[in-house]
């Protein structure tokens, strides 16, 4: 997908208008990751003018799931949706876009209202996924410099025991971000070096605005859950969790992308995490119980 976008992002670099003829007609099914990743980019090529023809899944639950998840709308191309739109909560969340930083608590908290409605989540271990997820969301705005607000979406598996969230942007990418702090130079050499650097504690390309700790703690809660967090970027892929690795040249995509997938059969404790890292002079379980006041990891 990414390689077959590839040609209309330079024609629209180089000044053109293109037309871009998105055929999903053999589509029978889309990822999570997938779906915010494609959404965001053809958002940005939009933004920047090309006109897009869209020849929708011939299979028809298949377009009844994009139409559902506000697919078309996103890309002002509506389609009625033929039935009464039942409640997500709980259940997904359509494509959204977090259009401010003070929306992103927002987002994260109806991507996180997910977990906790398809899994065994304890009020502490909430809001230590909303902080990480918020905190991810945060970072397109602090590091990215997108010009099309980030994408964020998520769906349930109730049958399979899972639950997978997704955020993608079109901004300039982790090796560029984290290039803008000196005192990493010379620490990555390569856009997946740039993941795994990022995926440590305290590492950002803004340290006047940001801690470096959402990735840290997202791969953290991740590995004790059982689930998977992959991260794309420029030509970098980057698995934490059961899979752990790193992949280079694979087509180069001007953005990143987080799909963190987790466990609902899975009791999630997060203590234990947060008391490791936490100062010695306090404890996680004494943490405000307030959720307008941010964690202190």
């Amino acid at each position: 997908m990414v390689a077959r976008l590839s040609p209309a992002f330079r024609a629209c670099s180089a000044g053109g208008a293109p037309r871009v003829v998105v055929n999903l007609e053999g589509l029978q099914f889309i990822s999570v990751s997938a779906l915010a990743l494609l959404t965001s980019s053809l958002l940005r090529l939009v933004q920047e003018g090309a006109q897009l023809s869209i020849h929708p899944p011939r299979l028809d639950d298949c377009h009844q799931y994009l139409t559902r998840v506000s697919f078309y709308d996103r890309l002002q191309a509506p389609v009625p949706y033929p039935w009464t739109r039942r409640d997500s909560t709980g259940r997904f969340l359509e494509l959204v876009e977090a259009d401010s930083e003070e929306n992103c608590h927002r987002v994260a908290g109806a991507l996180a209202e997910i977990f906790t409605t398809q899994g065994d989540l304890d009020p502490q271990a909430y809001r230590g996924i909303l902080t990480t997820l918020s905190e991810i969301i945060e970072n397109v705005f602090h590091h990215a410099g997108a010009a099309v607000n980030p994408i964020a979406t998520a769906q349930s598996y109730p049958r399979i025991n899972r639950v997978e969230f997704a955020i993608a942007d079109t901004g300039m990418g982790f090796e560029a971000s984290l290039g803008r702090n000196p005192s990493l130079k010379g620490r990555f050499a390569s856009p997946a070096a740039a993941i795994q650097l990022a995926l440590q504690r305290k590492i950002t390309g803004t340290p006047a605005r940001n801690s470096g700790e959402g990735l840290f703690f997202a791969a953290e809660l991740t590995r004790a859950n059982g689930g998977d967090l992959r991260i794309y970027s420029g030509s970098g892929l980057v698995t934490v969790g059961r899979e752990e690795g790193a992949e280079s040249g694979v087509p180069h995509w001007q953005g990143a992308v987080v799909a963190l997938r987790l466990r609902t059969d899975m009791q999630l404790d997060l203590t234990p995490i947060y008391n490791r890292y936490a100062p010695e002079s306090g404890d996680y379980e004494l943490l405000p119980e307030d959720d307008d006041e941010s964690l202190s990891f």
